[in-house]
């Protein structure tokens, strides 16, 4: 109702006075009919009723005209001095448009490659598997037989047990330059459930073979322009791989790098030693739980094939422990969660300098206006009027310079790293 007589104020105003001079006129009547002479029974109706103005007042108090009244006063007085003082507007409001816009582009690029959920099939089942010692620690790494008895002894648990380590190699072929590869076993992919963008993957049959799949940062890396790499030669060391799929631009691998391309696990010593991999060197080892099983009962399945192991007593698997994932970039990294906690805290450091440097320059603004203010609060304005003037012009500044901020932060080119 409320909202109603804002937008209908004309016609409330026309029926306030309209009624007011209604009982105006019905006591001047009642008076004539008294006795009393029109302009005596006038005189004494106007005083009996007092200041049709302030009565007038009293309403738009209870109707809430004179809130909106003052707001308005409060913002055509911000805008007039916001007009007055170009320089002053134009520094503030480039401080919060720069501070904003590039927090703005510098979150979205590090919410799009850390915080967003990885795009894989069953990300919240993903999980790393530890084996514990006596004196409760990790012990390192699987062996290709372990790793087979585990899968074994968890088909019922466990959807799938896969391989995943990503290091730095110098790779020669098309152009020498540092990259990231990541060394996968050959189910990886199945697990993950994407589709190549180009090409193919590789599996379990063919992992020991050659061959690399490319990320998309990848492919504009090492073969910028063109449209299909597929067939084209990766030369690390003295080994020569062959590219057979490009994976899509929305898949960055399940590292917190994102790698130049994915090999198949039995490669891993062939590119980094130079000899065929030995079937007792060590890796770490990940999986994807079965739909509806907790970590607790593949845990139990996975715990009693590893105390099984033929290992050296200090180096016995007491049990197996299951740790989740994933279910973004920065929740499988601890380290990535660190850097997380500094950019974000250069993030609110940006934006404290941008704090300071308004309140340093409204500072200045206030020692040139004491004039002004005293004038003001001499002429009957109270100290309450005076703080929200100025806060309803801090405001205006405050969202311009957000607009400022957001067409900031729109203008900046946006380009995917790993597009």
């Amino acid at each position: 109702m409320r909202l109603t007589r804002w937008f209908r104020r004309r016609s409330v105003e026309a029926d306030m006075h309209d009624e007011m001079a209604f009982h105006l006129e019905s006591r001047i009547a009642t008076l004539i009919a008294r006795g009393m002479m029109r302009e005596a029974a006038a005189r004494t109706a106007r005083i009996e009723f007092g200041s049709t103005d302030a009565h007038r007042a009293e309403c738009r108090d209870v109707l809430g005209y004179r809130a909106r009244d003052a707001l308005r006063a409060d913002l055509r007085f911000a805008a007039r001095g916001i007009r007055n003082h170009p320089g002053f507007t134009a520094t503030a409001v480039a401080i919060l448009a720069v501070a904003i816009g590039a927090n703005s582009a510098f979150f979205t690029l590090f919410s799009h490659h850390v915080l967003r959920p990885l795009p894989i099939r069953g990300v919240e089942r993903h999980f790393d598997l530890k084996g514990l010692d006596r004196r409760q620690e990790s012990t390192f790494g699987w062996t290709a037989a372990e790793i087979e008895a585990l899968r074994r002894a968890s088909r019922q648990q466990v959807e799938g047990l896969y391989t995943c380590s990503t290091i730095q190699m110098l790779i020669l072929e098309p152009t020498q330059r540092l990259g990231l590869i990541s060394f996968v076993s050959g189910n990886y992919f199945g697990l993950v459930d994407l589709n190549p963008s180009t090409g193919r993957v590789f599996t379990e049959a063919d992992q020991a073979e050659p061959v690399a799949v490319l990320s998309r940062s990848g492919q504009l890396r090492h073969f910028p322009g063109e449209a299909s790499p597929i067939g084209r030669k990766l030369r690390v060391r003295t080994t020569v791989l062959t590219v057979i799929g490009v994976m899509p631009a929305t898949f960055t691998g399940t590292e917190s790098a994102v790698p130049d391309f994915w090999v198949g696990s039995a490669m891993s010593s062939v590119l980094r030693e130079g000899v065929v991999a030995s079937s007792e060197s060590r890796r770490g080892l990940h999986g994807l739980l079965a739909p509806g099983v907790s970590l607790g009962q593949a845990e139990a399945a996975l715990s009693a094939a590893a105390v099984r192991f033929p290992r050296p007593p200090e180096e016995a698997v007491v049990r197996v422990q299951l740790v989740r994932r994933f279910s973004s970039i920065a929740a499988a990294d601890e380290n990535l969660q660190t850097a997380a906690g500094a950019v974000f805290a250069v993030f609110l450091l940006v934006l404290a300098i941008a704090c300071a440097n308004l309140a340093n320059l409204y500072l200045s603004r206030a020692a040139s206006r004491s004039h002004e203010i005293a004038t003001r609060l001499s002429l009957g304005a109270s100290r309450f009027r005076i703080v929200r003037q100025l806060l309803t012009e801090s405001t205006f500044i405050a969202l311009i310079g957000a607009a400022g901020g957001v067409a900031l932060g729109a203008a900046i080119p946006y380009q995917p790293l790993a597009s």
